[in-house]
């Protein structure tokens, strides 16, 4: 991907697609890791019915309800993920526009700076002329370089008011997303993940840095959540549960 976007003069389209797509990548894994510990928690349940006493009623107390939280946090995963894989494609969609209006406004800069050349050209042999009729060739031929000029001066203005709405229309698009993937439950259906990400996450990676990341900065902070590789399991019976 080129940048910066130097045409333009800025970038109408922040955010990281390898970051989107390793994320959801990450969400995904999450969600296989919590689904396979739900099972092996009701296992250690299930084996400990024989067990009697003390030991065994703190055992129980401290996995009551695990298995159920283990449950439902899977499937908010698995549609935060969807949520990015839709968001990769809709920032790769923005990026190649980006880049279309980045060349044509690249390519109206070079036309315009040879224009201003040719007009300060025209404007000198207008200045200089010796003749009235040197003098009116010349100040037809300095209009038209003007003319050449306002009318690549226009053109660039309207480009870089194209990319312009380009950059509010993505902004708002990311905001949209960073909601569902922070704080708009009853939009994604993610509200347990993440509590469940920082634990689950394979490589570990930071969740408000990855989004920060995949969203240009865009992504408002999640509530905070352990970052390490421990998995859910482990941070559900040292008390972590929702």
């Amino acid at each position: 991907m080129r940048g910066p976007y130097r045409g333009l003069g800025f970038d109408p389209t922040p955010g990281d697609l390898d970051s989107v797509t390793q994320t959801a990548a990450q969400f995904t894994t999450a969600a296989e890791q919590l689904a396979a510990a739900e099972p092996a928690v009701r296992r250690a349940l299930a084996a400990g019915e024989q067990w009697h006493g003390a030991g065994s009623d703190a055992f129980r107390r401290h996995l009551e309800g695990v298995p159920e939280s283990l449950a439902s946090r899977p499937a908010a995963l698995r549609a935060a993920a969807t949520v990015l894989e839709d968001w990769a494609q809709t920032l790769s969609t923005n990026k190649g526009r980006a880049e279309d209006l980045d060349r044509t406004a690249s390519s109206v800069r070079r036309d315009l700076d040879t224009a201003r050349d040719d007009l300060q050209e025209k404007q000198n042999t207008l200045d200089l002329a010796a003749t009235p009729t040197a003098a009116a060739s010349a100040s037809i031929e300095t209009a038209a370089a003007a003319k050449r000029v306002s009318d690549l001066e226009g053109r660039l203005e309207t480009i870089l008011g194209q990319a312009r709405d380009l950059e509010r229309t993505h902004r708002l698009a990311a905001d949209q997303v960073a909601a569902q993937l922070t704080g708009e439950p009853a939009q994604s259906g993610t509200a347990a993940f993440s509590r469940s990400l920082g634990d689950a996450l394979h490589r570990g990676t930071g969740l408000a840095s990855s989004l920060a990341t995949a969203f240009g900065g865009r992504a408002r902070r999640p509530e905070a959540v352990p970052t390490g590789a421990a998995s859910a399991l482990a941070a559900a019976l040292s008390g972590g549960r929702p």
